[in-house]
């Protein structure tokens, strides 16, 4: 709804929802669009470009001479193809794939970019894309799956002859039977160390503290598949839990992150991950005299 130009409108929705006013100036001019944000403004003399697509969702194209173009629009300051930005290709894999900024010669969709005219805002505005020199040669595209799978003469991608972006294997079954039925079956034994797991604890420590999400840790809470298990002597916990609330009390507070600590570490050595026991690491943070720590579990 355009709030200035139908006030009277946007006064009977505003009561319906509750709204009193709008006396917050920015409110009202985001409703009527005269809020200005950072990409709103530019230089007065900056340069804008403007991006020519393809009409066709699959086709070939060459781009003729851009020099009587130049010539009729003044204004005109350059033409970007993809010869200028040759390369575009980024990411953390081995095989990092190229992604064109502009088509070189072939379309694969409609709407791709070919040409970036660059240049002052009334000449590249003024340009009709039937000045624009291309040839364009139009060709079938594949619109279904099972034609662009037949289609291995003309791939999308060189780096897929198959058409195929990406290949999976999912095998379900009776694994016991698989194995009994196999030809051959190798085994290995040995000795192996226990597994070592690594978990964030809260200030509450881990079994009988709260996780972050508000679990409470127990003997059955697991990590992953692996079961938690305390052997921790309540009689024990409850006399950290007493000697460092009184010395909080007398030290008002000061005491309280050595004990938090003390009980944090006593519940982390008494805590098991399929027989892994846990060892408590623990840093202090400013707010409160909190704590924060990281157990590692190691067989």
């Amino acid at each position: 709804m355009d709030a200035s130009r139908q006030p009277e409108r946007f006064a009977r929705c505003a009561k319906a929802l509750g709204i009193s006013s709008l006396r917050n100036a920015s409110r009202s001019r985001k409703l009527t669009g005269a809020e200005r944000y950072g990409a709103d403004q530019w230089p007065a003399d900056a340069l804008w470009l403007r991006t020519i697509r393809s009409p066709h969702a699959k086709a070939r194209f060459e781009i003729g001479d851009l020099a009587p173009l130049f010539a009729r629009h003044p204004g005109l300051v350059d033409a970007i193809t993809a010869r200028d930005v040759p390369v575009n290709g980024f990411g953390i894999f081995p095989d990092v794939k190229d992604q064109p900024v502009l088509a070189d010669g072939r379309v694969r969709f409609r709407g791709e970019a070919v040409l970036c005219l660059v240049g002052e805002q009334r000449a590249v505005s003024a340009i009709a894309e039937a000045e624009v020199p291309i040839r364009w040669s139009p060709e079938t595209p594949q619109t279904e799956i099972d034609d662009a799978l037949a289609s291995v003469a003309d791939p999308l991608h060189a780096a897929n002859p198959d058409n195929v972006l990406i290949r999976g294997r999912v095998v379900k079954g009776d694994v016991d039977a698989a194995l009994a039925a196999a030809a051959f079956v190798a085994c290995a034994a040995g000795a192996f160390a226990g597994p070592t797991y690594t978990i964030y604890a809260t200030r509450e420590g881990l079994v009988g503290g709260t996780t972050a999400n508000g679990h409470v840790i127990t003997n059955n809470s697991r990590y992953g598949t692996a079961r938690f298990a305390y052997d921790g002597p309540d009689g024990e916990a409850w006399r950290i839990s007493i000697v460092g609330f009184l010395l909080s009390l007398v030290t008002f507070g000061i005491y309280y992150p050595w004990y938090a600590a003390q009980l944090a570490r006593f519940r982390a050595a008494h805590t098991t991950i399929q027989g892994a026991r846990g060892r408590l690491t623990l840093n202090a943070y400013g707010e409160a005299g909190g704590i924060d720590g990281a157990a590692a579990f190691s067989g």
